[in-house]
């Protein structure tokens, strides 16, 4: 679990591969199953809607795989209804401070519908703000690890805490 940009899908992905288990990326899952994307679900359905679709996701995903990498959406560990699944499994909150997501983030903001629009120092406040909502949920998380330069690192880290 994460902010946007914090590394997910692609640690995640290198931790599969690393640990050889499956990888699930819990939005790519629910695109998936609900033929549209993430942004489309929530312009045609709404975000209570879709909260519903991946709490319900999340569970089914977590009742049946044991041995699995999956990757949670930014806002997933937000909804405490999540939770039940979320404590079920070793949760790994990826770490990067806002600064280092601003950056990461600036120059890729017309790949994320959420912040396609916006100036860098709206970007910058948005990142300030939805963190100081989040942080208290994703430090929740069993393991906390600072995102490395290197993913290969990263990934070795979450291997050995997990492991």
């Amino acid at each position: 679990m994460g902010f946007m940009a914090s590394g997910k899908s692609t640690i995640g992905r290198m931790l599969a591969d690393k640990l050889d288990l499956n990888f699930i990326d819990l939005d790519v899952f629910i695109e998936g199953n609900e033929g549209q994307t993430i942004s489309s679900i929530f312009e045609t359905k709404g975000e209570a809607y879709f909260r519903e679709l991946e709490a319900k996701s999340l569970n089914l995903i977590v009742s049946m795989h044991t041995n699995l990498v999956l990757a949670l959406g930014g806002g997933s560990p937000c909804h405490e209804r999540n939770w039940e699944s979320i404590n079920q499994t070793k949760a790994v909150y990826l770490y990067k401070t806002n600064e280092q997501l601003f950056e990461r983030l600036k120059t890729r903001k017309h790949k994320r519908p959420l912040i396609a629009g916006m100036t860098d120092e709206t970007l910058d406040n948005f990142i300030v703000k939805r963190m100081e909502e989040r942080a208290p949920f994703y430090e929740r998380a069993d393991y906390t690890v600072q995102v490395l330069d290197s993913k290969k690192e990263t990934v070795k880290v979450i291997a050995y805490l997990v492991g």
